[in-house]
């Protein structure tokens, strides 16, 4: 190693692309999938007690030469899994995003904390690189007992009110939401949590439920307002966005609103109907994002494939802020027109 200490890098990425990873960043290994056993491996290697072969789930170069060893099955349950030890972070340091405190609490935004009640996705998008950690989509829920138990210390011990629940997916099975709800309303706990929801995930009831219990926000993932192109990435929804909007406002829940421009079919027509969608259903808040082709993704292949895009040799080009940002082109625009449409939304 060039350093003093053991390195290594996880999640995502490195999964999908670990070799690459390792020349790039110089790191002693690269975690591959979730990465739970091979974390605590390395520490054990670390202390001289097992050989680097023996660790799995890692990639790692040993004299100029590229090693992967064998990758773990995921853990079937994760309720096995610990709770953060929240005495060892000072939540002080942290403070929750503006629009999440808009309102009475604008000015207190500290402490604040996330949870995590589930991991991974059900749904197929194919710009989504979620679970390329996870190997395939993967779904595992957490016991809600234990969601709550963390969210008592949390409110009890460190006086946070507001939350983020970190779950790609949270507002689905409404059953066990019932019962979250359940739990908390017995609390009657003074929260301010937000959410992310599909479109086609939510029901009127479920809303108000979560409503009451401090669920003041819930993040839609939109993409798009014409049916055809958001059909093009997989993403079928169900739902009737408007009815969808209504239940939400209804229950006094704000929306966070985010779009997509620049999939494949898109125009300076399509996104201009985006930008007036949202204008006129006056969102809370709004995040415009260009579309990227994230390697691990089934667009990633595709648009490689169809030679759309290159593979890339500087990532900056994902970086939304980045001097070289660099989106998918669309079937009508460049990446360059994607850019200027979007700030123009």
């Amino acid at each position: 190693t060039k350093y003093d200490f053991i390195t290594f890098v996880s999640g995502g990425h490195p999964t999908v692309l670990p070799e690459r990873t390792i020349n790039e960043l110089g790191s002693d290994f690269v975690v591959l999938g979730e990465g739970y056993q091979a974390i605590s491996e390395i520490i054990d290697y670390a202390k001289g007690n097992i050989k680097k072969n023996k660790i799995s789930s890692v990639a790692y170069i040993e004299n100029n030469k590229y090693f992967k060893n064998e990758i773990n099955e995921l853990i079937k349950d994760i309720n096995h899994l610990p709770t953060i030890n929240w005495h060892k972070v000072d939540t002080n340091k942290y403070r929750a995003h503006n629009w999440h405190c808009f309102g009475d609490s604008i000015n207190d935004r500290s402490p604040y904390a996330i949870i995590w009640t589930n991991q991974g996705c059900p749904y197929p998008c194919n710009f989504c690189s979620i679970n390329n950690i996870f190997g395939k989509r993967r779904y595992r829920l957490r016991d809600m007992k234990d969601v709550v138990a963390e969210i008592d210390i949390l409110y009890n011990d460190f006086n946070i009110r507001n939350l983020k629940i970190l779950d790609e997916l949270f507002v689905f099975k409404n059953p066990r939401l019932d019962e979250f709800c359940d739990l908390l309303e017995e609390r009657n706990y003074d929260l301010n949590m937000w959410c992310f929801a599909r479109t086609d995930t939510v029901t009127p009831e479920i809303l108000k439920r979560l409503k009451k219990i401090g669920v003041n926000w819930v993040a839609y993932g939109f993409e798009s307002f014409d049916g055809a192109i958001l059909e093009a990435t997989r993403k079928k929804s169900k739902a009737n966005v408007l009815d969808t909007i209504k239940w939400t406002k209804d229950a006094d829940i704000n929306i966070c609103a985010d779009v997509i421009a620049g999939l494949w079919q898109d125009n300076e027509k399509t996104i201009n109907q985006t930008k007036d969608f949202m204008i006129e259903n006056e969102f809370e808040w709004v995040n415009i994002y260009p579309a990227f082709a994230y390697p691990g993704t089934p667009l990633y292949d595709e648009y490689l494939k169809k030679s759309i895009i290159l593979e890339p040799d500087n990532w900056e080009i994902y970086g939304l802020y980045s001097t070289k940002c660099n989106p998918c082109p669309t079937e009508h625009l460049s990446s360059s027109q994607v850019l200027k449409m979007r700030d123009k939304v």
